[in-house]
């Protein structure tokens, strides 16, 4: 192919019908979890990925978000947060404790990451952008004792919740064979989408082979078994 007219050419020579039609029977397969291709997604996998959110977050408890008590920022969580996050990376700050109370208040004495209530003790300040260091727009305060949760909380049992979860919210699917539960939700997507293009492939081996047949012998029996496929 040499210029767009041969490309189009090509193109049209082409036998798209049964893959067209591969295409709608998967997109009625996505909107059974209320999901449109065209619309929603961009790709199979793009496709996948939303309905694998929408079985993860379903009845997700959002934060309340309820301001908290006021409070003072402390002056010695400022003065760490300056030698631990500016001096030693020699950033430039203009960081105050009017500028921490300030952006506390403005948070409405919240945790920026997970919205809990803030109180004095825990609380720390945190940049948004380590490069830029403590600086308007780039800072916001946050529950300090956090980190430590999450260092030392118990990987094994937090995927062993995450699991029960998964399977309590997503499609149950049931082996015949083992009466065991498929513990991967998207493996149907997968299976369908094979299913599919696998359909396709042979449908269209067919279809040339009937082809060669009313090549070979421009018979009825070929130009019908042509026609049905």
């Amino acid at each position: 192919m040499k210029s767009i007219k041969d490309l189009l050419i090509w193109y049209n020579n082409l036998n798209i019908v049964l893959f067209i039609r591969t295409i709608k029977v998967q997109r009625e397969l996505f909107k059974r979890f209320d999901c449109d291709m065209f619309t929603d997604g961009v790709s199979l996998p793009g496709s996948s990925e939303k309905v694998m959110y929408q079985t993860c977050c379903n009845n997700l408890q959002y934060p309340s978000k309820k301001p908290a008590k006021a409070f003072s920022f402390p002056a010695k969580r400022m003065r760490d947060d300056k030698v631990q996050g500016d001096y030693e990376a020699k950033h430039e700050f203009h960081m105050t404790i009017k500028h921490l109370n300030d952006l506390a208040k403005k948070q409405k004495y919240l945790c920026g990451l997970c919205f809990c209530q803030l109180i004095v003790d825990p609380t720390s300040a945190d940049r948004v952008n380590n490069k830029l260091g403590h600086i308007d727009e780039h800072i916001e305060t946050y529950v300090n004792q956090k980190d430590d949760h999450v260092t030392n909380q118990n990987l094994d049992a937090y995927l062993k919740y995450l699991n029960e979860a998964l399977k309590a919210n997503s499609i149950q699917l049931i082996s015949r064979e083992d009466d065991e539960l498929n513990e991967d939700p998207l493996k149907k997507i997968h299976d369908a989408s094979e299913a599919g293009f696998q359909k396709y492939g042979e449908a269209q081996k067919r279809y040339e082979e009937a082809k060669q047949a009313v090549k070979g012998s421009n018979s009825k029996a070929a130009r019908s078994a042509l026609k049905a496929t």
